[in-house]
């Protein structure tokens, strides 16, 4: 089976596993599960959204959605790469 992860192209480490729904807070680890990906698209689009910076919405008291990006410059599109992988059963 091939599925695809986020690669730091420097260091070789992968953009790690976050909490449901919090993509743009993983962070870049050797020593965590990675963030694993079924299709090339999907993990380009959570690249991107990543590289943007962090995501947040929440809904006020008077029912209003709300949501904004903290910019995280110490990501760089360019430091990444989207890489192909075999999973073999044992």
């Amino acid at each position: 089976m091939i599925v695809f992860a986020i690669r730091h192209k420097e260091s070789g480490s992968f953009l790690c596993l976050g909490k449901h729904r919090a993509g743009t807070a993983s962070v870049i680890s050797g020593d965590r599960t990675p963030r694993i990906f079924r299709r090339r698209g999907a993990a380009v689009q959570a690249l991107d959204w990543w590289v943007a910076g962090r995501y947040s919405s929440w809904i006020d008291s008077d029912g209003d959605f709300g949501d904004h990006i903290t910019r995280k410059p110490e990501r760089v599109l360019a430091d990444m790469e989207v890489v192909e992988l075999a999973l073999v059963a044992t």
